[in-house]
């Protein structure tokens, strides 16, 4: 199935996630409507225990559906590492009596430490660094440009020294996870 036809689900936790997710995806070549969002709804929960509740049931549908999809998780690691946050993923599924996440899945997960907007600094070379948390953008659609940055590196598959591990594994993700498995 071309990469065109395929139905993507965006599951993160805020405004910025989502312009983020949905920019890179747009780079990509999909269209607005072949994305579909989850955003945590404000008023419940907080964010990330939200995307953690919901990504079993996404990776169900994944699973279930006859049209080809891909999934993309975009949520914070916070105070926690990346690696602890995916093992919190890994956890979810678990408790909800869900097979894990295997190799020839399309399902990427993007989990920027400490937040997302360290890698937007990064990209826009701006000092980082992966204790900080820093501050939203004034609006989510500026990360255009960092995007378009990721893009690049990405396609290049070229990180310069100091890039954040958990945005090198993002681009492992990227490519391994959605773009190769979702063509």
């Amino acid at each position: 199935m071309s990469l065109r036809r395929a139905q993507i689900v965006l599951l993160c936790e805020d405004a910025q996630h989502e312009a983020f997710g949905r920019r890179l995806l747009e780079e990509y070549g999909w269209k607005r409507q072949q994305i579909r969002v989850e955003r945590y709804p404000k008023g419940k929960a907080c964010g990330e225990q939200w995307v953690r509740e919901r990504y079993p049931l996404e990776v169900n549908g994944l699973r279930r559906s006859h049209v080809a999809r891909v999934l993309l998780v975009v949520i914070d690691a916070d105070v926690f590492t990346s690696h602890i946050r995916n093992e919190q993923l890994e956890e979810s599924l678990r408790n909800a009596s869900v097979d894990a996440r295997k190799n020839n899945e399309p399902i990427g997960i993007f989990v920027p430490q400490r937040n997302i907007e360290t890698w937007i600094r990064h990209l826009r070379d701006e000092p980082t660094d992966e204790e900080t948390a820093y501050p939203h953008l004034a609006r989510e659609r500026e990360c255009r440009d960092a995007v378009k940055e990721l893009k690049k590196r990405c396609d290049q598959n070229k990180m310069p020294p100091g890039t954040p591990p958990s945005l090198q594994a993002a681009c492992v993700e990227w490519r391994s996870r959605v773009l190769s498995l979702s063509k």
